[in-house]
């Protein structure tokens, strides 16, 4: 059986920063806020890896399209075709 994986995004105000999938959220929420610059966040409940990361890279290029970048803390995704 998979693993069941929470999706999420990290904010500043009202503008995403980053997009994430995690096994662990309040442990991934504490080590984001060593590094990151955020607000809030929202999770979009969990569900199996194969599926969290197809919802991860959809969420990426949609912001990618809308806003002709990737989220300011996403910076891992440039010029990885997995994201292209």
């Amino acid at each position: 059986m998979e693993e069941k994986m929470t999706c999420y995004k990290l904010y500043r105000g009202n503008e995403i920063v980053y997009v994430g999938i995690t096994n662990d959220i309040e442990r991934r929420l504490g080590e984001h806020k060593r590094f990151k610059n955020f607000t809030k966040h929202k999770t979009f409940g969990k569900i199996i890896l194969s599926n969290a990361k197809k919802w991860e890279i959809d969420e990426l290029k949609k912001y990618r399209r809308n806003k002709g970048r990737y989220p300011e803390y996403s910076k891992s995704a440039i010029g990885s075709t997995e994201y292209d």
